[in-house]
């Protein structure tokens, strides 16, 4: 039987950590097989398959923290890398130990190691070899892991649909400790707890941009979704800013790309500081934002996009060799009998935008 089958989406294409995760399909595999095979483990036998277990994570761990260090990966992605080795390790040996005593069945251990393998091949591994792969290309390692971010949708899915895996496990194997023994009530809480905010903090950064902690595409993507399938009414319905940074390619490639993230930042909080506290606002990517308003129309719409172009026209930010004074183009649109769908929405508006950039910038576009 086996239980990883090794194929493409596994490859990370770093030689050394791809023929190191096939030793761990292996490991997991024969594990796999003797678990679920009539004949009882013997302790020697786990004993032998803990022993390759933690000389894997060993040699493994260390190379992909070389990896790291070699390419001076963003300490953001090392902390948590290495956060996840240190959570493995912990939790490996405290279930190694609750088999050994026979609190639970080896089946939970092979479970928590079926759903880390998916973790951490699909989701930490793939995202590092991304960003390693863009600093070869030349990007420095900060905007390496604000690239992956924008890409990391396509990993997203796997990963939290392994932790919950994970979570689920884990929360039955407490329940039976906890009928053992009642003394474990009070860790049994704590700890479902800790793994619960771990889940939500996975989600929010699926749904954050990380540069502005706004939201990103994604988030936008689900907030029109839901807003379309409620009742449309042309006479408040929700509608659409779409907002471009004037000359941010300039700034961001004569000044360089800390300049270019500063602007990001201040225009994010200026946007965020005019609008409602019901209007969602979102980085799309690069330098186009979105403000989406629900129960509106074209009129309010139209005010909002000048009071947001008015307070950037106040901003002013000096450079070693430039200036940016504070402008962006606007393109409004809302929904009506012509929008059939959430895209047709963003299109009508982008398409305001374009107008507003033909006909000078730092003004508003409606179609």
């Amino acid at each position: 039987m086996l239980t990883f089958k090794w194929n493409k989406s596994y490859v990370t294409n770093i030689d050394t950590i791809d023929e190191q995760h096939k030793m761990l399909v292996n490991m997991i595999n024969k594990l796999g097989e003797s678990i679920f095979s009539k004949e009882r483990l013997s302790v020697d036998i786990l004993d032998k398959y803990f022993e390759n277990l933690a000389l894997y994570a060993k040699v493994h761990f260390r190379d992909e923290e070389v990896y790291m260090s070699e390419f001076n990966v963003d300490e953001r992605h090392q902390n948590a890398h290495k956060h996840a080795h240190n959570m493995f390790l912990q939790e490996a040996a405290k279930l190694y130990e609750a088999v050994k005593n026979d609190l639970i069945g080896p089946e939970f251990l092979f479970h928590f190691l079926a759903n880390w393998i998916s973790i951490h091949i699909l989701g930490t591994d793939k995202i590092l070899a991304k960003q390693i792969n863009f600093i070869k290309q030349g990007k420095s390692p900060k905007n390496a892991f604000d690239s992956v971010q924008e890409i990391v949708d396509e990993t997203v899915a796997p990963l939290l649909y392994a932790v919950n895996q994970l979570f689920s496990r884990t929360t039955n194997m407490n329940h039976r400790i906890m009928s053992l023994n009642k003394s474990l009530e009070e860790q049994v809480k704590a700890r479902t707890e800790e793994l619960q905010k771990v889940n939500n903090t996975l989600k929010a950064m699926a749904l954050t941009d990380s540069l502005t902690e706004l939201g990103n595409r994604r988030a936008a993507v689900a907030y029109l979704q839901n807003e379309w399938k409620k009742p449309f009414d042309d006479r408040v319905t929700i509608t659409c800013i779409m907002i471009d940074i004037d000359k941010f390619k300039h700034i961001n490639d004569t000044q360089g790309h800390e300049c270019g993230d500063k602007v990001l930042k201040i225009v994010a909080r200026a946007i965020r500081d005019s609008v409602r506290n019901d209007d969602f606002v979102c980085r799309l990517g690069g330098d186009e934002f979105v403000v989406l308003s629900n129960n509106t129309n074209l009129t309010y719409i139209m005010k909002l996009a000048e009071h947001i172009r008015l307070q950037i026209s106040q901003i002013r930010l000096e450079f070693p060799s430039d200036v940016w004074e504070g402008s962006i183009s606007l393109g409004v649109a809302q929904r009506d009998d012509s929008t059939k769908t959430y895209i047709d929405l963003l299109k009508k508006a982008d398409e305001g935008l374009y107008l507003a950039k033909q006909a000078g910038r730092n003004q508003i576009g409606c179609v």
